[in-house]
């Protein structure tokens, strides 16, 4: 079964840690959709190290219980809309 998702919006909040290197977020993607995603070993450290409330991303993840699992992501991106 097929599970990509592609999903472009601002992050909502600042990054936070929790357990070991898994850093959760949220990302508006417009009025009616907030997506919660988490991503975790060095893609968790460095969405830790690079990600700001307000900045625009890019994301390829799939979806599960706990939301968006970030597996590709691009920050500052200056062709979205």
């Amino acid at each position: 079964m097929l599970n990509s998702v592609l999903i472009e919006g601002i992050i909502v909040c600042t990054p936070n840690p929790n357990e070991r290197e898994m850093v959760e977020f949220k990302i508006r993607h417009d009025k009616k959709l907030t997506v919660k995603a988490f991503a975790s070993g060095s893609l968790g450290l460095e969405c830790n190290q690079h990600l700001k409330q307000g900045m625009k991303v890019r994301i390829v993840g799939k979806l599960c219980t706990k939301g968006l699992q970030v597996s590709y992501i691009e920050y500052n991106c200056k062709d979205m809309a």
